[in-house]
C-alpha cells in the first residue's frame, strides 16, 4: 500500500522513526565492507566444493564519526593461488575491535568470513569475533523508505540512484554487477590478456567494489540525515 501511494503521488515516503530504530544499535566506528566473491562449478582449490563462494576482493570504506573524512582500504587478488589467506589477513589489518561492520544483505558478507576463518587460522579467532558485529541498511530501507524510482526493487543498484542522484548510478560502469566481477576475476586468471588490459581490468574491477561501499556509506549518511 505505502508502495502504491508513493508511486500514484510520485513521492518519497520515509518513516523517520523507523529509521532510529533501526540505526539505534549502530556503534561507531562504521566499517563499510563489501566482498566480490566467485563460486567456479569445477573447484580450482583444494578443500573446496561445486559453486562454493570464495572472496577474492573487498572493499572497506571507513568512518570514525559523523562528519569524519572517511578512509579506504580494498584488496584485489589477482593470481591463481586460493584468494583466501590474502584477503584475510589484508581485511584483519583494517578492521579494529570496536564498532559496526556495515554490509548490504549482510548473509552474504557473514559467510563470506566465516569461510575466510575456516581457511585461515592464523586470523581465524578474530575474523569469527566479527559476526555479531554487523549491521545492515537493507532491512531499514525496506521498513522506512519507498521511492518511486525503486520500481519494486530494493537492491543497492535501484535504492542508490533513487535517493542519492543519478551520480551513483552503476549503469555506465565499465564492470557494474557482481556477475561481471566474476567474469572479470576470471580473466585476470587466464593468462590470456596482455599487462595493459590486465591493469585496465583490475582498475575496473576495483572501482565497482569501491563503488558498493561508498554507496552504502552515502545511503548511510543519507538515513542519518532523515533524523534531524
Amino acid at each position: 500500500a505505502i508502495a502504491l501511494d508513493s508511486v500514484r503521488q510520485n513521492a518519497l515516503w520515509i518513516d523517520p522513526k523507523s529509521i532510529a530504530q533501526g540505526l539505534r544499535s549502530w556503534k561507531w566506528p562504521l566499517y563499510f565492507l563489501d566482498f566480490e566473491t566467485f563460486g567456479p562449478a569445477i573447484p580450482k582449490y583444494p578443500g573446496t566444493s561445486p559453486y562454493q563462494q570464495i572472496a577474492f576482493q573487498f572493499s572497506c570504506h571507513v568512518i570514525e564519526k559523523i562528519g569524519a573524512e572517511p578512509k579506504h582500504f580494498e584488496y584485489l587478488h589477482s593470481d591463481s593461488s586460493d584468494p583466501r589467506p590474502a584477503v584475510a589477513r589484508a581485511l584483519a589489518k583494517v578492521i579494529g575491535p570496536k564498532g559496526s561492520i556495515v554490509a548490504y544483505n549482510k548473509s552474504v558478507e557473514q559467510r563470506a568470513i566465516e569461510d575466510l576463518a575456516a581457511r585461515c587460522s592464523d586470523v581465524a579467532v578474530q575474523l569469527r569475533k566479527w559476526k555479531d558485529r554487523f549491521v545492515d541498511p537493507l532491512p531499514i530501507i525496506r521498513n522506512s523508505v519507498y521511492a518511486p524510482e525503486f520500481r519494486g526493487s530494493y537492491s543497492i543498484k535501484s535504492v542508490a540512484p533513487a535517493l542519492l542522484g543519478k551520480e551513483f548510478s552503476y549503469a555506465e560502469m565499465d564492470i557494474g554487477d557482481g556477475q561481471a566481477a566474476q567474469l572479470g576475476f576470471a580473466r585476470l586468471l587466464s593468462g590470456e590478456v596482455s599487462a595493459k588490459e590486465k591493469s585496465a581490468l583490475k582498475k575496473s574491477m576495483l572501482a565497482y567494489c569501491a563503488q558498493d561501499t561508498l554507496v552504502m556509506m552515502k545511503i548511510t549518511a543519507w538515513l542519518f540525515a532523515q533524523l534531524s
